[in-house]
């Protein structure tokens, strides 16, 4: 009953929002993710679920958000 493995999920309009993988029921490794416009929303790696190392976050208009982006460990923003 566990996700495993390759993940892609679409927006409700057929875009692409979400790419990365599921290890033990969390995210693990490299995930993008992306607005129904298709502009990018984010990208960065996770490990064991929790957001961790460089992160980009993007606004749905494909600006820079820079409240999410950064440098993360254990899921907590620790540098801009």
């Amino acid at each position: 009953g566990k996700i495993e493995g390759s993940w892609i999920e679409y927006h409700g309009n057929g875009q692409l929002w979400l790419k990365g993988n599921y290890k033990n029921d969390e995210r693990e490794g490299a995930w993008v993710g992306y607005h129904d416009n298709g502009w990018g929303m984010f990208k960065g790696n996770y490990i064991s679920g929790n957001q961790e190392g460089a992160w980009v976050e993007y606004n749905s208009d494909g600006t820079l958000n820079k409240e999410g982006t950064g440098t993360f460990k254990d899921g907590v923003k620790v540098s801009d």
